[in-house]
């Protein structure tokens, strides 16, 4: 269910990424008069990333605190809590989800291309085996903490898309 919940959130961040009257490209600053696909694609997935990532981080943060308030060492290696559950599925379908639209947006850099997908999937692999397993819960919501900075950047990076240059944001 939450797959498919993601990829119809997609679907309707693309949809509306489509009626954005203005997308700008934010390397260089450019009004973007007819974007192509992998921006307008770049552009929806910064729109469903910012909610997304926030609520991962939530999650990441009530799944440490409630693992490592139990007080022990036992307990990080063995014990888990649903916030740190949500957390793993959250984002182990966000990385299965995110592989197709990573391919179409970095198309032209194919080693950036190769290099996130393989995050992608050694992510899977980890935090994927601790759903599997049940253990190691506290390490993979800790290592989620992390994310932190991903929603501010996604927000840099959506409003920079998504605001004329002279605003002064980049």
């Amino acid at each position: 269910y939450v797959t498919v919940a993601t990829i119809i959130g997609e679907m309707v961040c693309y949809a509306f990424a489509r009626g954005i009257p203005r997308i700008y490209d934010f390397k260089g600053g450019k009004l973007l008069k007819d974007p192509t696909l992998d921006k307008v694609l770049d552009a929806a997935d910064g729109i469903f990333c910012v909610p997304y990532f926030f609520v991962l981080l939530a999650c990441a943060l009530k799944g440490t605190w409630d693992v490592w308030a139990i007080g022990t060492v036992e307990a990080r290696w063995f014990q888990s809590s649903s916030a740190a559950r949500w957390f793993q599925i959250l984002y182990v379908t966000r990385m299965v989800t995110h592989m197709p639209i990573q391919w179409v947006t970095l198309s032209g850099n194919k080693p950036l291309r190769l290099q996130m997908t393989a995050h992608h999937l050694l992510s899977v692999l980890c935090f994927g085996s601790g759903l599997i397993t049940g253990r190691c819960n506290f390490f993979a919501t800790l290592d989620g903490c992390c994310e932190a900075s991903t929603v501010f950047l996604n927000s840099l990076f959506l409003l920079k898309m998504l605001t004329p240059p002279e605003v002064g944001l980049g």
